[in-house]
């Protein structure tokens, strides 16, 4: 009987040969996707829902691929405290610029600016609200409902107000929704890749299998 012992060289990403390194990347094209990487972006956006003011933000799921959609629960909207918390929002200028920008809400502060101080005032004893209950990017709306009947013009100030709240929501929904795929991509490029192979001290034969 004779034992025969195979010695084989294995070298760290940054050693191989260009081909070799090509060859490792595209093998290893789902490393930072083949988990669910999610649920961390799902606790980011959470807390979003909370800073605008929208409450408790549940993401039930999302479809990045054809459907493009996204499944929300969150608690009702009330008119009064979508005044309230658009009080808070210009501190997220220079807390989460990105947010404040890609929700637009100068743009809303803006519009709310226009209802009259006697509608305000009476708000909060209204019913006035909006639900983001389950809707997908493309084919629901946000929906919203009033009981300001009878009240001349602040009945058209209450129809706004619920308009207003629905086209915020719906915003809100596609921030979530483009979020989540560009952490995706982001997760997906080769330049991801290559960094946690990197960081986790991958080693692989000379053509670029892993070792």
């Amino acid at each position: 009987m004779r034992k025969e012992t195979t010695v084989r060289c294995l070298y760290t990403f940054d050693e191989l040969p260009d081909s070799a390194k090509q060859k490792a990347v595209d093998s290893l094209w789902d490393l930072n996707v083949d988990y669910d990487w999610w649920e961390l972006t799902y606790d980011e956006l959470t807390e979003a829902g909370q800073a605008i003011g929208i409450g408790s933000t549940r993401i039930k799921g999302f479809d990045l691929d054809r459907g493009q959609s996204i499944y929300i629960e969150a608690d009702r909207l009330w008119f009064s405290e979508f005044i309230k918390a658009s009080k808070k929002w210009g501190k997220l200028q220079t807390e989460w610029p990105g947010l404040y920008e890609k929700l637009n809400l100068a743009y809303y502060q803006k519009e709310l600016a226009t209802f009259s101080k006697w509608f305000l005032k009476i708000v909060p004893d209204t019913d006035t609200a909006t639900g983001c209950y389950s809707y997908s990017r493309h084919d629901c709306k946000g929906s919203y409902e009033t009981h300001l009947y009878g009240y001349g013009n602040l009945e058209e100030q209450a129809e706004k107000a619920g308009e207003l709240m629905a086209e915020f929501l719906e915003d809100f929904r596609d921030y979530c929704w483009k979020t989540l795929r560009d952490e995706y991509e982001w997760r997906l490029s080769e330049e991801q890749v290559i960094e946690t192979i990197q960081s986790n001290r991958y080693e692989f034969t000379k053509d670029g299998k892993l070792a």
